[in-house]
């Protein structure tokens, strides 16, 4: 909301989905840390060990800020330094059915055009094929160089699975959960396996994987055939890729729902993103709030909250997690604004926020 830049914001601090780049971290510092480890140890130039690791918590408990946080941080804050490669996915779609082949469709097109062109160019540079394709090379790196040289029927082949391309070794449609995990471990080694005597493209894939209750939802033959494919989809895998997986769900849930086979593959215990106590929740809000300002704020860290009136509307929040402070802090400041005619040099007292929240039934 525009209004807010009068009270030094550059938009909505309390947003109540995160937005789409996240440039900062408000969240417990031992997750921080945890993930720091997971996404730096895949890397060619570390361990180079892949790993499998599921996010767990409560809805609006800060899962998809930390994943947007780290995409936004391999790909772009940090992206000298990892030379790695991001792809976030919002939400497992379901469609028609959960399976691999929906989640393998996402990512290629989430990824788009310019990005499989780009890095057909790479593999052109790394391969120095000057003309006809070496049967050697493996068929995405096949098929790579030839979007590179002008066939934009690959991008077609790779995001919707048609036409095949009889000259790049994949014989059939992307039409099934094996075609789907055959197309993304053939893309994910063309991008992490050295080819020839350059380096490999990138030092490792991170995958994050958002909003996965769906899985939750399916029958028992959709959920065992999806976790097969995880595992099968893994198992190609021992280097070079992070594989996170986000609930909205308890840990004990998914310890029913997900198979042996698949647990034993998991690198780490979930990572669990659990409600912050109320020290955790001030400091949380003081990062967020601050990386939101457009300016030095003298009027105080939580301004134009006062001390006392940040105090109320966290003993007033069932739980204290992201999504429900944020909601009761929005509400407070939106109605300090408009209902009580709140100045950008004045501060929500005590009074007034206990006051807006008991009008919200709160």
């Amino acid at each position: 909301m525009t209004r807010l830049n009068a009270y030094g914001f550059r938009g909505n601090p309390f947003p109540l989905t995160p937005e789409e780049t996240v440039t900062h971290w408000a969240g417990r510092k031992d997750i921080r840390h945890r993930m720091r480890d997971i996404v730096s140890s895949v890397l060619a130039t570390d361990t180079g060990l892949s790993e499998f690791v599921l996010l767990v918590g409560p809805y609006g408990g800060g899962k998809t800020h930390a994943m947007r946080y780290f995409s936004n941080l391999i790909n772009e804050t940090e992206k000298e330094s990892f030379k790695a490669l991001a792809i976030y996915i919002p939400k497992l779609q379901v469609s028609p059915e959960i399976g691999f082949l929906s989640l393998y469709f996402q990512i290629a097109r989430r990824l788009g055009y310019s990005f499989f062109k780009e890095l057909g160019r790479k593999v052109r540079e790394n391969t120095k094929v000057p003309g006809p394709l070496d049967r050697d090379f493996s068929p995405m790196i096949r098929l790579l160089l030839e979007l590179e040289a002008g066939n934009d029927k690959v991008f077609d082949y790779l995001s919707d699975g048609k036409p095949v391309i009889e000259a790049s070794g994949f014989d059939r449609p992307i039409d099934s959960d094996f075609m789907a995990i055959w197309a993304l471990s053939d893309l994910i080694g063309a991008m992490t396996v050295p080819i020839g005597n350059a380096g490999p493209i990138y030092n490792a894939v991170h995958l994050f994987v958002d909003d996965m209750e769906d899985i939750i939802k399916a029958n028992s033959a959709e959920q065992l055939g999806f976790w097969q494919s995880i595992r099968d989809f893994f198992d190609r895998h021992p280097y070079r890729l992070a594989l996170l997986l986000a609930f909205s769900a308890d840990a004990a849930l998914l310890e029913a729902i997900v198979p042996e086979a698949v647990a034993e593959r998991m690198s780490r215990p979930p990572l669990i993103f659990r409600a912050l106590d109320k020290a955790e929740a001030r400091a949380f809000l003081e990062a967020h709030m601050k990386a939101f300002r457009v300016r030095d704020e003298a009027l105080g860290p939580f301004h134009p909250f006062t001390e006392e009136a940040v105090d109320v509307i966290l003993d007033r929040t069932d739980s204290l997690i992201p999504r429900k402070m944020f909601r009761n802090f929005r509400a407070v400041i939106e109605r300090a604004i408009q209902r009580e005619g709140l100045a950008p040099d004045e501060a929500i007292s005590r009074a007034m926020a206990d006051q807006i929240m008991v009008s919200m039934g709160i």
